[in-house]
Protein backbone atom coordinates (compact mmCIF):
# COMPACT_ATOMS: atom_id res chain seq x y z
CA UNK A 1 0.00 0.00 0.00
CA UNK A 2 1.21 3.57 -0.81
CA UNK A 3 1.17 6.00 1.71
CA UNK A 4 1.12 9.91 0.34
CA UNK A 5 2.32 13.08 2.76
CA UNK A 6 0.82 16.43 1.85
CA UNK A 7 4.99 17.95 2.12
CA UNK A 8 3.50 21.59 2.21
CA UNK A 9 1.22 20.46 5.12
CA UNK A 10 3.84 19.22 7.18
CA UNK A 11 6.11 22.17 6.82
CA UNK A 12 3.63 24.08 7.65
CA UNK A 13 2.35 22.15 10.38
CA UNK A 14 6.04 21.96 11.78
CA UNK A 15 6.25 25.41 11.31
CA UNK A 16 2.66 26.19 13.59
CA UNK A 17 4.22 24.11 16.19
CA UNK A 18 7.46 25.55 16.36
CA UNK A 19 5.42 28.62 16.54
CA UNK A 20 3.06 27.71 19.36
CA UNK A 21 6.14 26.00 21.52
CA UNK A 22 7.60 28.95 22.37
CA UNK A 23 5.88 30.71 24.39
CA UNK A 24 5.37 27.38 26.98
CA UNK A 25 7.35 26.66 29.92
CA UNK A 26 10.51 25.23 29.03
CA UNK A 27 13.16 25.32 25.69
CA UNK A 28 13.35 22.02 25.09
CA UNK A 29 10.66 21.78 22.81
CA UNK A 30 11.72 24.36 20.97
CA UNK A 31 14.20 23.28 20.34
CA UNK A 32 13.49 19.95 19.15
CA UNK A 33 10.43 21.12 17.40
CA UNK A 34 13.21 23.74 15.20
CA UNK A 35 15.14 19.98 15.11
CA UNK A 36 12.33 18.34 13.50
CA UNK A 37 11.70 21.15 10.58
CA UNK A 38 15.42 21.29 9.94
CA UNK A 39 15.32 17.71 9.03
CA UNK A 40 12.30 17.60 7.14
CA UNK A 41 13.77 20.49 5.31
CA UNK A 42 16.82 19.15 4.91
CA UNK A 43 15.06 15.47 3.26
CA UNK A 44 12.06 16.99 1.15
CA UNK A 45 11.70 19.05 -1.59
CA UNK A 46 13.82 20.39 -4.69
CA UNK A 47 17.11 21.67 -3.73
CA UNK A 48 17.11 23.33 -7.17
CA UNK A 49 13.86 25.05 -6.42
CA UNK A 50 14.92 25.65 -2.93
CA UNK A 51 18.77 27.16 -4.03
CA UNK A 52 17.01 29.29 -7.21
CA UNK A 53 14.91 30.56 -3.94
CA UNK A 54 17.54 31.72 -1.74
CA UNK A 55 19.42 33.18 -4.77
CA UNK A 56 16.01 35.30 -5.12
CA UNK A 57 16.48 36.12 -1.19
CA UNK A 58 19.51 36.38 -0.56
CA UNK A 59 19.49 39.91 0.78
CA UNK A 60 17.13 39.22 3.50
CA UNK A 61 19.29 36.27 4.36
CA UNK A 62 22.00 37.79 4.48
CA UNK A 63 20.57 40.43 7.05
CA UNK A 64 17.93 38.15 9.02
CA UNK A 65 21.06 36.24 9.92
CA UNK A 66 23.37 38.99 11.06
CA UNK A 67 23.19 38.46 15.11
CA UNK A 68 24.44 34.76 13.61
CA UNK A 69 27.36 35.41 11.55
CA UNK A 70 28.78 38.19 14.19
CA UNK A 71 28.82 35.36 16.61
CA UNK A 72 30.35 33.22 14.32
CA UNK A 73 33.59 36.09 13.36
CA UNK A 74 33.26 36.55 17.34
CA UNK A 75 34.09 33.27 17.79
CA UNK A 76 38.10 34.04 15.89
CA UNK A 77 39.21 36.39 18.59
CA UNK A 78 36.78 35.33 22.14
CA UNK A 79 39.05 34.05 25.24
CA UNK A 80 36.00 31.63 26.04
CA UNK A 81 35.33 29.24 23.27
CA UNK A 82 33.94 26.79 25.08
CA UNK A 83 30.97 29.22 26.40
CA UNK A 84 31.64 30.79 22.61
CA UNK A 85 30.21 27.69 20.88
CA UNK A 86 27.69 27.44 23.23
CA UNK A 87 26.19 30.93 22.23
CA UNK A 88 26.40 30.08 18.18
CA UNK A 89 24.00 26.76 19.45
CA UNK A 90 21.99 29.49 20.56
CA UNK A 91 22.14 31.47 17.77
CA UNK A 92 21.24 29.23 15.59
CA UNK A 93 17.78 29.56 14.69
CA UNK A 94 18.91 33.39 12.84
CA UNK A 95 20.66 30.60 10.47
CA UNK A 96 17.88 27.58 10.53
CA UNK A 97 14.61 29.33 10.15
CA UNK A 98 15.14 32.13 7.36
CA UNK A 99 17.39 29.66 5.44
CA UNK A 100 14.10 27.25 5.55
CA UNK A 101 11.69 29.73 5.28
CA UNK A 102 13.46 32.04 2.44
CA UNK A 103 13.92 28.99 0.39
CA UNK A 104 10.79 27.95 0.16
CA UNK A 105 8.04 28.52 -2.35
CA UNK A 106 6.31 32.18 -1.09
CA UNK A 107 2.72 31.17 0.96
CA UNK A 108 1.01 33.91 1.36
CA UNK A 109 -1.04 32.00 4.61
CA UNK A 110 2.47 31.27 5.80
CA UNK A 111 2.61 34.42 8.31
CA UNK A 112 -0.78 34.51 9.62
CA UNK A 113 -0.40 31.07 10.56
CA UNK A 114 2.21 31.57 11.97
CA UNK A 115 1.65 34.19 14.28
CA UNK A 116 -1.92 32.51 14.71
CA UNK A 117 -0.22 29.38 16.11
CA UNK A 118 2.22 32.44 17.85
CA UNK A 119 -0.38 33.89 19.87
CA UNK A 120 -2.40 30.50 20.51
CA UNK A 121 1.10 29.63 22.43
CA UNK A 122 0.95 32.77 24.01
CA UNK A 123 -2.77 32.30 25.32
CA UNK A 124 -2.39 28.88 26.68
CA UNK A 125 1.10 29.84 28.51
CA UNK A 126 -0.89 32.63 29.84
CA UNK A 127 -4.04 31.04 31.07
CA UNK A 128 -1.67 28.08 32.71
CA UNK A 129 0.51 30.56 34.80
CA UNK A 130 -2.99 32.29 35.69
CA UNK A 131 -4.76 29.17 36.60
CA UNK A 132 -1.38 27.38 38.54
CA UNK A 133 -1.45 31.27 40.38
CA UNK A 134 -5.12 30.98 41.82
CA UNK A 135 -4.48 27.07 42.30
CA UNK A 136 -1.84 28.28 44.67
CA UNK A 137 -3.77 31.13 46.41
CA UNK A 138 -6.66 29.38 47.15
CA UNK A 139 -4.87 26.78 48.68
CA UNK A 140 -2.58 29.33 50.65
CA UNK A 141 0.54 28.01 48.89
CA UNK A 142 1.80 31.53 48.61
CA UNK A 143 1.29 35.04 46.05
CA UNK A 144 2.43 33.70 42.76
CA UNK A 145 0.46 37.60 41.26
CA UNK A 146 3.53 39.19 40.98
CA UNK A 147 6.65 39.31 38.48
CA UNK A 148 9.81 36.85 39.35
CA UNK A 149 7.09 33.93 41.42
CA UNK A 150 4.75 34.18 38.45
CA UNK A 151 8.14 33.17 36.68
CA UNK A 152 8.34 30.24 38.47
CA UNK A 153 5.08 29.28 37.26
CA UNK A 154 5.23 29.72 33.34
CA UNK A 155 9.41 29.00 33.43
CA UNK A 156 10.38 32.17 31.23
CA UNK A 157 11.46 34.99 32.09
CA UNK A 158 9.00 38.17 32.92
CA UNK A 159 10.25 40.17 29.68
CA UNK A 160 9.85 37.45 27.39
CA UNK A 161 6.87 36.37 28.22
CA UNK A 162 5.90 39.68 28.12
CA UNK A 163 7.15 40.36 24.76
CA UNK A 164 4.76 36.76 23.77
CA UNK A 165 2.14 39.09 24.88
CA UNK A 166 2.69 42.08 23.27
CA UNK A 167 3.10 40.42 20.04
CA UNK A 168 0.50 38.55 19.96
CA UNK A 169 -1.95 41.35 21.55
CA UNK A 170 -0.54 43.66 18.14
CA UNK A 171 -1.23 40.77 15.40
CA UNK A 172 -4.83 39.91 17.14
CA UNK A 173 -5.61 43.91 17.01
CA UNK A 174 -4.58 43.98 13.56
CA UNK A 175 -6.70 41.00 12.23
CA UNK A 176 -9.74 43.17 13.79
CA UNK A 177 -8.88 46.49 12.86
CA UNK A 178 -8.67 44.67 8.97
CA UNK A 179 -11.25 42.68 9.64
CA UNK A 180 -10.11 39.20 9.80
CA UNK A 181 -11.14 38.24 13.12
CA UNK A 182 -13.85 39.17 14.86
CA UNK A 183 -13.92 41.90 17.74
CA UNK A 184 -15.96 39.51 20.05
CA UNK A 185 -13.16 36.36 19.74
CA UNK A 186 -10.44 39.53 20.44
CA UNK A 187 -11.62 41.83 23.53
CA UNK A 188 -11.58 38.71 25.96
CA UNK A 189 -8.32 37.72 24.81
CA UNK A 190 -7.12 41.02 24.93
CA UNK A 191 -8.44 42.05 28.56
CA UNK A 192 -7.06 38.65 29.94
CA UNK A 193 -3.65 39.36 28.58
CA UNK A 194 -3.85 42.81 29.81
CA UNK A 195 -4.56 41.42 32.96
CA UNK A 196 -1.31 38.95 32.98
CA UNK A 197 0.62 41.46 32.07
CA UNK A 198 -0.21 43.64 35.24
CA UNK A 199 0.80 40.62 36.88
CA UNK A 200 3.94 39.90 34.65
CA UNK A 201 5.08 43.68 35.56
CA UNK A 202 7.71 44.27 32.82
CA UNK A 203 7.27 47.72 32.24
CA UNK A 204 9.03 48.16 28.57
CA UNK A 205 5.97 46.05 27.96
CA UNK A 206 3.73 48.80 28.84
CA UNK A 207 5.20 51.04 26.04
CA UNK A 208 6.31 48.78 23.83
CA UNK A 209 2.04 48.13 23.61
CA UNK A 210 1.03 51.76 23.95
CA UNK A 211 3.08 52.66 21.08
CA UNK A 212 2.46 49.60 18.92
CA UNK A 213 -1.35 49.85 19.45
CA UNK A 214 -1.55 53.71 18.93
CA UNK A 215 0.41 53.13 15.80
CA UNK A 216 -2.17 50.17 14.21
CA UNK A 217 -5.03 52.30 15.31
CA UNK A 218 -3.74 55.25 13.26
CA UNK A 219 -3.06 53.63 9.79
CA UNK A 220 -5.96 51.41 10.34
CA UNK A 221 -8.89 53.75 11.73
CA UNK A 222 -10.20 56.30 8.88
CA UNK A 223 -13.62 57.72 11.37
CA UNK A 224 -13.19 60.05 13.55
CA UNK A 225 -13.83 57.71 16.30
CA UNK A 226 -10.21 56.85 16.13
CA UNK A 227 -9.62 60.18 17.75
CA UNK A 228 -11.25 58.87 20.86
CA UNK A 229 -9.61 55.89 20.68
CA UNK A 230 -5.98 56.64 20.81
CA UNK A 231 -6.08 57.87 24.09
CA UNK A 232 -6.74 54.83 25.29
CA UNK A 233 -3.03 53.53 24.78
CA UNK A 234 -2.04 56.55 25.82
CA UNK A 235 -4.26 56.42 28.84
CA UNK A 236 -2.55 52.69 29.38
CA UNK A 237 0.60 54.10 30.94
CA UNK A 238 -1.76 54.94 33.67
CA UNK A 239 -0.80 51.44 34.61
CA UNK A 240 2.13 52.61 36.23
CA UNK A 241 0.42 53.80 39.33
CA UNK A 242 -1.01 50.33 39.90
CA UNK A 243 0.44 48.44 42.97
CA UNK A 244 2.34 45.87 40.87
CA UNK A 245 4.28 48.29 38.81
CA UNK A 246 4.49 50.54 42.02
CA UNK A 247 6.61 47.64 43.62
CA UNK A 248 9.35 47.71 40.63
CA UNK A 249 10.14 50.73 41.08
CA UNK A 250 10.96 49.97 44.86
CA UNK A 251 14.58 50.62 46.47
CA UNK A 252 17.21 48.20 45.54
CA UNK A 253 19.28 47.17 48.69
CA UNK A 254 23.06 47.11 47.65
CA UNK A 255 25.79 47.16 50.26
CA UNK A 256 26.36 50.59 50.87
CA UNK A 257 22.62 51.18 51.39
CA UNK A 258 19.63 51.38 49.00
CA UNK A 259 19.09 52.79 45.37
CA UNK A 260 16.12 54.11 43.79
CA UNK A 261 15.55 52.23 40.40
CA UNK A 262 17.01 55.14 38.08
CA UNK A 263 20.03 54.96 40.49
CA UNK A 264 20.77 51.37 40.21
CA UNK A 265 20.03 51.23 36.25
CA UNK A 266 22.45 53.97 35.67
CA UNK A 267 25.34 52.56 37.74
CA UNK A 268 24.41 49.28 35.71
CA UNK A 269 25.22 50.85 32.95
CA UNK A 270 27.85 53.11 33.88
CA UNK A 271 29.25 49.18 34.33
CA UNK A 272 28.83 48.49 31.19
CA UNK A 273 30.07 51.82 29.27
CA UNK A 274 33.63 51.41 31.53
CA UNK A 275 33.65 47.58 30.20
CA UNK A 276 33.54 48.43 26.82
CA UNK A 277 36.18 51.31 26.85
CA UNK A 278 38.11 48.37 29.01
CA UNK A 279 37.68 46.55 25.98
CA UNK A 280 38.86 46.81 21.93
CA UNK A 281 36.10 49.38 21.14
CA UNK A 282 36.13 48.56 17.43
CA UNK A 283 35.45 45.15 17.41
CA UNK A 284 34.76 43.92 21.19
CA UNK A 285 36.29 41.12 23.00
CA UNK A 286 34.42 38.65 21.10
CA UNK A 287 31.75 36.01 20.94
CA UNK A 288 31.07 34.69 25.01
CA UNK A 289 33.95 36.23 26.14
CA UNK A 290 34.45 36.62 30.09
CA UNK A 291 32.52 39.39 31.36
CA UNK A 292 35.28 39.33 34.70
CA UNK A 293 36.12 43.53 34.40
CA UNK A 294 32.38 44.06 33.72
CA UNK A 295 31.51 41.56 36.84
CA UNK A 296 34.30 43.65 39.20
CA UNK A 297 32.67 46.63 37.96
CA UNK A 298 29.41 45.87 39.78
CA UNK A 299 31.01 44.93 42.86
CA UNK A 300 33.34 48.54 42.51
CA UNK A 301 29.68 50.29 42.52
CA UNK A 302 28.57 47.77 45.05
CA UNK A 303 25.43 46.27 42.94
CA UNK A 304 25.22 43.56 44.73
CA UNK A 305 22.89 41.53 42.35
CA UNK A 306 24.24 42.78 39.44
CA UNK A 307 27.62 41.30 40.30
CA UNK A 308 26.13 37.93 42.39
CA UNK A 309 23.71 37.07 39.61
CA UNK A 310 26.15 38.27 36.55
CA UNK A 311 23.97 40.37 35.14
CA UNK A 312 24.15 41.09 30.89
CA UNK A 313 24.10 44.91 30.11
CA UNK A 314 19.98 44.72 30.00
CA UNK A 315 20.55 46.16 26.68
CA UNK A 316 21.24 44.44 23.25
CA UNK A 317 22.84 47.77 22.14
CA UNK A 318 25.58 47.67 24.36
CA UNK A 319 25.57 43.92 24.11
CA UNK A 320 26.63 43.95 20.70
CA UNK A 321 29.33 46.38 21.31
CA UNK A 322 30.65 44.57 24.49
CA UNK A 323 31.08 41.09 22.28
CA UNK A 324 31.64 42.89 18.70
CA UNK A 325 32.43 47.08 19.39
CA UNK A 326 31.04 49.86 17.14
CA UNK A 327 31.82 47.83 14.12
CA UNK A 328 29.29 45.64 15.44
CA UNK A 329 27.01 47.71 16.45
CA UNK A 330 26.84 49.66 13.54
CA UNK A 331 26.06 45.87 11.13
CA UNK A 332 23.39 45.10 13.76
CA UNK A 333 22.03 49.21 13.32
CA UNK A 334 21.77 48.15 9.72
CA UNK A 335 20.33 45.65 10.30
CA UNK A 336 17.43 46.93 11.71
CA UNK A 337 17.09 49.89 9.56
CA UNK A 338 17.52 47.61 6.22
CA UNK A 339 13.89 45.87 7.48
CA UNK A 340 12.02 48.68 9.18
CA UNK A 341 12.87 50.76 5.70
CA UNK A 342 11.65 48.10 3.55
CA UNK A 343 8.44 47.31 5.64
CA UNK A 344 7.84 50.78 5.70
CA UNK A 345 8.37 50.94 2.27
CA UNK A 346 5.76 48.32 1.10
CA UNK A 347 3.13 49.28 3.71
CA UNK A 348 3.23 46.61 5.46
CA UNK A 349 2.36 48.09 8.91
CA UNK A 350 1.89 45.17 10.91
CA UNK A 351 5.52 43.99 10.49
CA UNK A 352 6.91 47.43 10.87
CA UNK A 353 5.23 47.85 14.05
CA UNK A 354 6.43 44.04 14.76
CA UNK A 355 10.36 44.91 14.41
CA UNK A 356 9.63 48.09 16.97
CA UNK A 357 8.31 46.36 19.30
CA UNK A 358 11.36 44.53 19.72
CA UNK A 359 13.89 47.51 19.23
CA UNK A 360 12.06 49.08 22.01
CA UNK A 361 12.58 46.06 23.68
CA UNK A 362 16.21 46.24 22.86
CA UNK A 363 16.70 49.13 24.87
CA UNK A 364 16.22 47.60 28.41
CA UNK A 365 16.65 43.78 27.65
CA UNK A 366 19.69 42.17 26.17
CA UNK A 367 16.89 40.18 24.28
CA UNK A 368 19.54 37.37 21.74
CA UNK A 369 21.57 36.85 25.36
CA UNK A 370 18.74 34.25 26.08
CA UNK A 371 17.06 31.22 23.45
CA UNK A 372 13.62 32.61 24.28
CA UNK A 373 14.65 35.94 22.35
CA UNK A 374 16.63 34.88 19.62
CA UNK A 375 14.37 32.12 18.37
CA UNK A 376 11.03 34.95 18.57
CA UNK A 377 12.94 37.07 16.58
CA UNK A 378 14.25 34.76 13.97
CA UNK A 379 11.36 32.95 13.33
CA UNK A 380 8.83 35.94 13.63
CA UNK A 381 10.76 38.42 11.38
CA UNK A 382 11.42 35.64 9.18
CA UNK A 383 7.60 35.04 8.29
CA UNK A 384 7.13 39.51 8.25
CA UNK A 385 9.98 39.12 5.52
CA UNK A 386 7.93 36.77 3.09
CA UNK A 387 4.82 38.68 3.56
CA UNK A 388 6.98 41.68 2.48
CA UNK A 389 8.51 39.70 -0.28
CA UNK A 390 4.95 38.66 -1.43
CA UNK A 391 3.60 42.14 -1.41
CA UNK A 392 6.32 43.71 -3.20
CA UNK A 393 6.14 40.81 -5.85
CA UNK A 394 2.46 41.40 -5.95
CA UNK A 395 1.82 38.01 -5.53
CA UNK A 396 -1.18 38.99 -3.56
Amino acid sequence: MKVSFNKEKIYFWLLGISAAIIPLPGNNFSSLSLILLTTFWLLSGDYQEKTQNLKVNKLNLFFISIPFLLAVLGLIYTDNLAYGIRKIQMLLPFFLYPLILLSMKPNPFIQRFVLYCFSFGTLLASLMGIGKAFYYRLNHLGDYFYYARFAELVDKHTTYFSLFIVLSFLFLLNEVLNRKLKGYYFFPVAIFWLLTLYVVSARISIVALAIGSLFLLLLNLKTRLKWILILLPILGIGIFALPNFQKRFELNQTEIGQLSDKEFRTLHWKSVIETIQHSPILIGSGTGSDRDFLYDTYRNYHLTSAYELEYNAHNQYLEIVLDYGLIGLLIFLFMLAFFSYSFLRNKNYFELIAIGVFIIYFCTESVFQRYDGAVTFSLLISVCIISNTIKKTHLI
